[in-house]
């Protein structure tokens, strides 16, 4: 077969190949929700457009030797994953989600962050583990605007956070606090133990 219509083929191969490499790893990192999606379909959309315009560019094929013909726009749609998925992960850091839901700076006297990141389609829900003080932890309660719970609202949400987070012993005692923020569409939990030192928190955007 003619070099001119192989190397379109091999290029389409390749590009179709690493964009299912990036979907899978977009959906693993982010999740099947609108992040995940986002993530696979944006090299899709902006990057290989870019590569076939650099394939076919007549000065770019002049100029360059015929095995970089082939990497450099290949090298795109990689870039693009690279960076989607990386910012993903960025986000997804536990110091980063306690920042953007809690405090930032984070409090000193605030130790041992975990998470987890459940979100789905357009609903999100970002989970928090962490241990402080109880004088930080009442900062977060009055600067975030929780109120106490009694536990007979949003029940289904009552034991979400134990199964993400097994090292925290749900056995012991726990004060309840919310917020339901009907401008924003979400709803705030946070569970604080007997002693005052761990907290457990869940924000749910829809």
């Amino acid at each position: 077969m003619d070099k001119k219509y192989t190397e379109p083929v091999i290029l389409t191969l390749l590009i179709g190949l690493i964009m299912g490499i990036a979907a899978l790893l977009s959906f693993i990192v982010s999740g099947p929700g609108i992040v995940g999606v986002c993530g696979a379909v944006t090299p899709l959309l902006c990057a290989v457009p870019l590569s076939y315009f650099l394939f076919f560019n007549t000065t770019f094929s002049q100029r360059t030797k015929p095995a970089l013909r082939l990497i450099l726009p290949v090298m795109i749609p990689i870039l693009c994953a690279v960076i989607i998925n990386g910012v993903s992960l960025y986000d997804q850091n536990p110091r980063v989600i306690f920042k953007r839901l809690l405090s930032d700076p984070i409090p000193t006297g605030v130790s041992n962050i975990q998470s987890y990141d459940n979100s789905g389609g357009f609903d999100v829900e970002y989970g928090l583990a962490f241990e402080a003080t109880p004088e930080v932890i009442d900062d977060l309660i009055t600067q975030n605007g929780l109120v106490l719970d009694n536990g007979e609202t949003n029940e289904n949400y009552l034991n979400a956070p134990f199964k993400y987070f097994p090292n925290v012993k749900k056995s012991q005692e726990w004060t309840y606090y919310s917020k339901d923020d009907r401008e924003t569409e979400s709803s705030w939990f946070m569970w604080v133990n007997a002693d005052r030192t761990t907290v457990l928190f869940v924000f749910i955007g829809y």
